[in-house]
């Protein structure tokens, strides 16, 4: 097992001991770690300040409206928006109340002044994260990301459910493929049906390989969908996310987005076998999971392109957020999938290359701690 562990391994691995180490760290800027849009047009935002963190609501125009404390955070994992149907802000992060990460959760009110309630998924035995968060038409909040459940230096795919009032309703789910070392969810979305959708990474101990993963559950969380793998048939040499190749791919980056039609996407990176760096990759799955469409974008300058962040416009357009030539960068696509433009290496400065936005036909990206509509360059 020691001799097929790969870098997502590692980088898990990482995550979890970042709340033991996070105390020794200099501080670092104010920095957005969440971005989402609300169903009224108000913005809102996880802001990391030196080790503190809070949720912020933004007007239409991103002025501050009101800021409110996420008491315990850790830097650990990666932090979430969602929205229930009263307007209230679930925030997704993780606290580390017995010295080990765990996933976490806060119930900000629609207001954005305060905490209405707060909770956790307990510890697991070697910690847990989140990727993702969202909510159903009931009103209970699922969350995906990955948990060491045993002594073994393996992660497991994990699923939570929580009740209104952020208690745990219900035991994890946990999905992980046979002699594999990680399964991690990095992002979810709840579909019109109910059924819930996870998009990450699975480690394929045959070729010591990452693959991009999609789990589907049903709306108990039980898991019906199998592990689907894309491309199921890939060409040789074709791999996905972290593969050891010395690509610059990061294989935990994988965003979700369901549009208003009721398609499904996912973006990712690929990494080519002809140069070994990653290709953008956008994908629009089946209702069963598969594979319906695939449209790639590669840096012309052949230093990697990845895919970290997705945003459906009621348009039809989807924005995706990465980066490119070592840049922060960010593309458009058409309702099938196509790419209109994109702007990698001429932007007037970086923004953070995992979240994006978007707003009446607009991409609003984050830069520092405040969003900001996006006017860049072009290829």
């Amino acid at each position: 097992r020691a001799a097929r562990a790969s870098r997502l391994f590692t980088a898990v691995a990482a995550a979890f001991l970042a709340a033991a180490v996070s105390a020794q760290q200099p501080p670092v800027p104010a920095q957005a770690r969440a971005f989402a849009r609300d169903s009224a047009g108000s913005f809102w935002t996880v802001v990391q300040d030196g080790e503190a963190f809070r949720a912020e609501k933004r007007g239409p125009t991103g002025a501050l409206l009101a800021s409110t404390t996420l008491t315990g955070a850790i830097n650990a994992g990666a932090f979430d928006l969602a929205f229930d149907a009263a307007g209230n802000a679930w925030v997704l992060g993780a606290k580390a109340p017995a010295g080990l990460p765990e996933v976490a959760l806060w119930k900000v009110a629609a207001d954005g002044q305060s905490v209405l309630a707060a909770g956790g998924a307990g510890a697991a035995p070697g910690g847990a994260l989140g990727g993702g968060v969202a909510v159903d038409a009931a009103g209970d909040v699922w969350v995906a990301g990955a948990a060491q459940t045993s002594a073994e230096e393996t992660f497991a795919l994990a699923l939570w459910r929580f009740a209104p009032d952020a208690t745990l309703r219900q035991p994890p789910t946990f999905a992980q493929r046979p002699g594999g070392d990680v399964d991690y969810g990095a992002d979810l979305v709840v579909d019109p049906a109910g059924s819930l959708w996870v998009v990450g990474v699975s480690s394929d101990p045959a070729p010591s390989a990452i693959d991009l993963a999609v789990w589907r559950f049903d709306g108990s969380g039980s898991f019906v969908g199998g592990v689907q793998l894309w491309p199921g048939g890939r060409p040789a040499g074709y791999r996905l996310g972290l593969t050891g190749q010395g690509g610059t791919d990061d294989g935990l980056a994988a965003a979700l987005a369901l549009k208003s039609d009721g398609s499904l996407w996912a973006a990712t990176s690929k990494t080519a076998a002809a140069c070994a760096k990653s290709d953008l990759a956008l994908l629009r799955l089946s209702a069963a999971g598969g594979v319906q469409s695939t449209t790639y974008w590669r840096d012309g300058a052949a230093q990697g392109a990845t895919a970290r962040g997705l945003a459906a416009d009621p348009s039809g357009a989807l924005f995706t957020v990465g980066t490119a030539s070592g840049r922060s960068a960010l593309w458009r696509f058409d309702a099938a999938g196509a790419v209109v433009g994109g702007f990698p290496r001429t932007l007037e400065g970086d923004f953070i290359p995992d979240q994006v936005v978007a707003a009446n036909g607009t991409p609003w990206v984050m830069v520092s701690s405040a969003p900001t509509a996006f006017t860049g360059g072009s290829f």
